[in-house]
């Protein structure tokens, strides 16, 4: 099979601090594309998708301490 950019991989990062959640949400889209941005969902208080510079789609999810 060929290899396209971004369809390799997909990572889930969980988080309970909510400001650290948005900071790396942040450097992880500098570079490359937002999806989703971080919102309430109706299985998360903060959640959001973005791919970083090098294609990679992250899956972010603010997780109850």
């Amino acid at each position: 099979m060929d290899f396209v950019r971004g369809n390799s991989i997909g990572m889930t990062l969980s988080e309970s601090d909510r400001t650290e959640l948005e900071r790396i949400f942040e450097e992880l889209s500098n570079g490359g594309q937002v999806l989703m941005p971080l919102q309430k969902t109706f299985w998360s208080e903060l959640y959001g998708m973005t791919t970083d510079k090098y294609g990679i789609l992250w899956h972010m999810n603010l997780t109850k301490e």
